[in-house]
C-alpha cells in the first residue's frame, strides 16, 4: 500500500506548461505523449544520403552471415544455453528442448 501511494502521479505538466491533475487527465496526457513519440514520421533517404558512410560487411562476411544454418549449429547452441533458461514466449526452457532433442529434430 505505501509503494502504491509512493508510485502513484498525481499529475503531470502538459506540452504547454500546464499542471493537469486528476486520473482522467493524467491518462490523457500519458496517452498523448507516447502516441507522438511513437506515430510514424515519413523519412525519405535517397543514395546519396549513405554514399559516405563505409561498409562494414564486406562479401564475405555477408556471405557468411546470410548462409543457411546448419542442425548442428542449432543444438550446439541449444546445449550450450542454461537448461533452466526460457528462451521465448512459450516459455519452454531449454531443458525441455536438451531432453527431447532426439524426439524434436
Amino acid at each position: 500500500m505505501i509503494r502504491r501511494r509512493k508510485n502513484k502521479i498525481l499529475g503531470i505538466e502538459d506540452d504547454e506548461g500546464f499542471w493537469q491533475e486528476g486520473e482522467g487527465r493524467v491518462e490523457r496526457e500519458v496517452l498523448r505523449y507516447f502516441e507522438e513519440i511513437f506515430r510514424a514520421h515519413t523519412v525519405c533517404h535517397s543514395k546519396k544520403d549513405t554514399q559516405s558512410v563505409d561498409h562494414r560487411v564486406m562479401e564475405e562476411m555477408n556471405r557468411q552471415l546470410t548462409r543457411a544454418v546448419t542442425s548442428e549449429e542449432v543444438k550446439r547452441a541449444v546445449f550450450e544455453m542454461p537448461a533452466d533458461k526460457a528462451p521465448g514466449p512459450d516459455c519452454m526452457t531449454v531443458f525441455f528442448f536438451q531432453s527431447f532433442w532426439h524426439c524434436l529434430f
